[in-house]
């Protein structure tokens, strides 16, 4: 299984074999320095290269309550185990690991190969890699980025030479007969190894420490490199120590397992925030096998969700700093493009700026919404309104009058839905609209500023009124996902979709509301997943990586959770919190051993589906436990 360590600017994403494949830098999810192949790893023992691979037994976890990965890699036919312990510092830019060789056999020598490709900004020209003897070290450059490559003893063999370029597959290749050539310099598609080698006993160990330091400047990760020199073992503790402490105030009276994933949770979500605010959505590049991108940005809908749990845990300095994000990504407009970089420029997008022959502003109105949401909601929990007052006239007021101009009638206009696939006047969209507007109403009125607060609270009960009238169908009785105008003639969407009616008890009406009551009871009775695996499917007929025709689509964890928080609202009892229960722990069931959540799973084995980790899973399970630990003890 794979694991991941960051602090905010340095990121690292191993994958299951325990190989560096992801390296970010100097932002989180974006300038991946790692290129088509990772960083490998190998035993030469008695004459044979071993690469870690399938052929090897290996347990990936992490420390309890820690960033902080502990790995074991067993090959019993070589008599040989190795034990990893990796991390990123969680202030200083350096990512690091103790391992540790095990000699399970008879007395022999067993060499540790390490081997490093570095395709800086992303490719692989006009790269230098070059050995500097005075420090032990391999450096790679080009332009402002450096990554030192070092250890806490010299190292015994080294080479540094082509990778992939006129048939040279890697300088990793020199390493298959336990020597390396001891070439000091190379440029273009470049790669090294480097190698420790230990004379062990029978049933003996011996340990090295390795490290990465990454800098804009040679100076940069030559100083990191001394930091570290004399202590790389205390770092890793200090370290570990550092993540024990920060998730220590998560106190909730739930039961151990859900506890341990909300903590998890918790510390994902650390690690996917840039040090410049943005909240990256998933930094797992895998999915670039499949479409030739990822999903390294910063959705703002994901974004506020992961805002609103980090401000629910106490963790407010990092939401603050995600608003601050989107008061400088925020359009000229008011309105938020799909996704953004974590440097604030635009993310890829798939959305025209054309539509039926018409101009259509490219965009997810509930992106902007349910951002000032999210503001008002963190305002709550910090009442810091000298922050509102630094942001409201060139964010906060910008985008509510987006959101109040951009309507046809009382209705919010048409764009593009949550799940980016529809275009038109959507259910789930109106009612982040309207809590927008009441949010925006209502920092108006803390700022006093009268005829702004008129103005959206006007418009926002315009909204709603346009919601119960005409976005539902009172012959059926239930919601359109959504309507859309072409010419003279309406179209409406009647799909049972799990947004519909989760937006509707969170945003807009009581949940005791009849209109509500029946939205989720065709939630149910459409989208549960009726096999031995379960969970919610996202609408009906959803053909995202979907895996079998005899179920609405895969379940999400994400839509999973808002049945469970309806259950929560609606519950008068501790024994109405049964269902709930269950559904938590069938998220921690679901769980990879490592605590990562992914998007859906498979309606057939429960195998996890598409990019895993993913934030709004994690930020929507620990909201959805808050809130669960919250209604137990008002209940008890």
């Amino acid at each position: 299984m794979k694991l991941l360590f960051g602090n905010g600017n340095l990121l690292v994403y191993l994958d299951e074999f325990s190989q560096i494949k992801d390296f970010y830098f100097p932002f989180v999810g974006q300038e991946n320095h790692i290129g088509k192949q990772p960083h490998k790893v190998g035993i030469w023992v008695d004459g044979k290269m071993n690469w870690l691979d399938k052929s090897w037994e290996i347990e990936t976890h992490y420390k309890k309550d820690s960033l902080v990965g502990k790995i074991i890699a067993r090959k019993i036919e070589i008599g040989v185990e190795v034990e990893f312990n990796d991390a990123v510092h969680y202030r200083d830019n350096i990512y690091l690991r103790k391992i540790t060789v095990r000699n399970l056999g008879e007395a022999r020598q067993l060499k540790l190969f390490l081997c490093q490709y570095f395709s800086i900004y992303g490719t692989d020209i006009g790269n230098t890699a070059y050995y500097f003897p005075l420090r032990n070290a391999i450096v790679y450059y080009k332009n402002n980025r450096y990554f030192l490559v070092s250890g806490s003893k010299p190292f015994n063999d080294f080479a540094i030479g082509k990778f992939n370029f006129n048939g040279l597959k890697g300088t990793y290749m020199d390493a298959e007969d336990g020597e390396l050539s001891k070439s000091a310099i190379d440029h273009g598609s470049v790669d090294s190894a480097i190698s420790f080698h230990f004379m062990l006993e029978s049933s003996s160990e011996a340990s090295v420490c390795y490290w990465i330091a990454a800098g804009k400047k040679l100076k940069d990760v030559m100083v990191l490199n001394e930091n570290i020199r004399s202590r790389p073992e205390k770092i890793i503790k200090e370290t570990d120590d550092y993540w024990k402490r920060w998730v220590s105030k998560i106190k909730l009276d739930v039961e151990d397992d859900i506890l341990d994933l909300v903590k998890r949770s918790l510390l994902i979500i650390r690690a996917h925030v840039d040090n410049r605010g943005g909240i990256l959505a998933s930094t797992d590049s895998d999915i670039l096998k499949l479409n030739r991108d990822s999903y390294n940005y910063i959705w703002p809908r994901d974004s506020a969700f992961a805002a609103m749990l980090l401000d629910e845990a106490g963790y407010s300095d990092l939401s603050r700093l995600f608003f601050l994000f989107c008061s400088k990504s925020v359009e000229g407009d008011g309105y938020f493009l799909p996704k953004y970089n974590p440097n604030y420029s635009p993310g890829s997008s798939w959305h025209p700026w054309i539509k039926y022959d018409k101009m259509r502003l490219p965009i997810q109105e509930d992106e902007t919404a349910l951002v000032l949401h999210a503001l008002w909601k963190h305002y709550e929990k910090t009442k810091d309104e000298h922050f509102i007052r630094s942001i409201y006239k060139n964010f906060i007021r910008k985008s509510a009058d987006f959101m109040v101009d951009f309507r046809k009638s009382e209705m919010p206009g048409e764009s593009y839905d949550l799940w980016e696939e529809k275009f038109g006047s959507h259910t789930f969209t109106a009612c982040t609209v309207y809590a927008a507007l009441v949010a925006a109403a209502n920092f108006a009125k803390l700022l006093k500023r009268a005829h702004e607060h008129k103005r959206y609270i006007d418009a926002a009960n315009e909204v709603k009124k346009s919601i119960t009238t005409d976005l539902y169908d009172r012959q059926n009785k239930q919601f359109f996902r959504r309507i859309k105008k072409r010419g003279e003639e309406m179209h409406r969407e009647s799909i049972v979709d799990s947004s519909t009616g989760y937006a509707l008890h969170e945003f807009v009406l009581n949940p005791n509301d009849e209109k509500v009551v029946n939205e989720m009871k065709l939630i149910k009775e459409r989208l549960l997943c009726r096999t031995d695996i379960g969970g919610v499917a996202r609408y009906e007929g959803d053909n995202y990586f979907r895996v079998s025709e005899a179920t609405p689509g895969n379940p999400w964890f994400i839509c999973t959770l808002w049945l469970a928080q309806y259950q929560i609202k609606i519950a008068k009892s501790v024994a109405d919190l049964e269902e709930v229960r269950k559904t938590l722990k069938w998220v921690v069931r679901y769980a990879s051993t490592n605590g990562f959540l992914s998007e859906q799973l498979n309606p057939l084995t429960g195998e996890q589906v598409s990019v895993t980790p993913l934030v709004w899973s994690h930020s929507t399970f620990a909201d959805t436990v808050f809130r669960y630990a919250k209604k137990m003890k008002q209940l008890s």
